[in-house]
């Protein structure tokens, strides 16, 4: 979530990431992995200036190391095609529907989540139909993100 002067951040659900690896990948049999463990692997990651890419980055080097960006996608749809050809491996959220070539583990590192959020201009008061839209969103946010928890 942004901590930006002049935004203010609605945090709703925390959604788990998982690494996404080639169904025949060396991981692919384990039933949850620690991010280090990837440390060595080439990563198709969101294009840089994506939250994705920011915080898969962050959550590398909390980890212990950089990942080697083998390439990038502006879709996580074009990521996980990457990762079912074999291209790399890729931390992900969880998808809704599997994917054929492609094992997600859960990972063990305690910050492997996403936050899911709204945010607005702390400057505008929300009209009316902002305010309903949004208390709409925060009501739904677990059924849109049924892997998540409450923020």
């Amino acid at each position: 979530m942004p901590d930006e002067p002049g935004i203010t951040a609605r945090p709703l659900v925390r959604e788990p990431l998982r690494l996404a690896v080639p169904g025949r990948h060396r991981l692919a049999g384990r039933g949850s992995v620690r991010l280090a463990e990837a440390a060595a692997e080439h990563f198709v990651m969101a294009s840089p200036g994506y939250g994705l890419h920011h915080l898969v980055t962050a959550l590398c080097e909390s980890a212990g190391f950089t990942p080697h960006a083998a390439f990038h996608g502006s879709e996580i749809a074009t990521i996980r095609g990457f990762v079912a050809a074999g291209l790399g491996v890729a931390v992900l959220p969880p998808s809704r529907e599997e994917t054929p070539g492609i094992t997600e583990l859960p990972l063990e590192d305690p910050d492997a989540f996403r936050t899911i959020g709204l945010i607005h201009a702390t400057a505008r008061t929300p009209s009316p139909v902002v305010v309903d839209f949004s208390n709409l969103v925060a009501r739904r946010a677990q059924d849109c993100f049924p892997h998540s928890r409450p923020a």
